[in-house]
C-alpha cells in the first residue's frame, strides 16, 4: 500500500536532545498510564519549549502515583498553579499552564536523550 505523504523528505528523522538547562514549558499532555509491572500507575507529561534556541521542541516527563513519590506530582502542581482540591484534581487543568522544567541530558538504549528532573518552577 502506498502512503501518501507530500514533502516527506524535510521531515527530520531523529533530533539531538535540548541542552540541559532551565525552560518554560507550556504543558500539552499528561494521560494517566499504568507502571510496566502494572503496580501503580503514572502521568506521563509533555510540554513545548516556548523560548530560545530549542522553541518548539518537546520535553517529556512522569510523575509517579505512588504515595510516597507524589511529593513530585504536588511539586509541579503547585508550579503550574493547579487547584488541587480534597478529592484529587484533574489532569485537564494543567494543560495549557506554563511551568520552567530542568532537563538534564541521560541515555535510552544508548542514545542520547533528555530527562526533566523533579524541578518545577512557577511563572512569575
Amino acid at each position: 500500500m502506498k502512503i501518501n505523504i507530500p514533502n516527506l523528505d524535510k521531515v527530520e528523522t531523529g533530533r539531538e536532545p535540548v541542552p540541559a538547562g532551565k525552560y518554560l514549558v507550556k504543558i500539552t499532555a499528561g494521560d494517566v498510564k499504568a507502571t510496566v509491572a502494572g503496580d501503580s500507575k503514572y502521568i506521563a507529561w509533555q510540554g513545548t519549549i516556548q523560548e530560545g534556541e530549542s522553541k518548539g521542541r518537546i520535553l517529556f516527563w512522569n510523575t509517579s502515583l505512588k504515595e510516597n513519590a507524589l511529593w513530585n506530582l504536588k511539586g509541579m502542581l503547585v508550579a503550574a498553579k493547579v487547584d488541587m482540591a480534597a478529592d484529587g484534581f484533574a489532569t485537564e487543568d494543567a494543560l495549557g499552564k506554563n511551568i520552567y522544567v530542568l532537563a538534564d541530558l541521560g541515555e535510552y538504549n544508548g542514545k542520547p536523550k533528555n530527562e526533566v528532573k523533579a524541578s518545577y518552577y512557577p511563572v512569575s
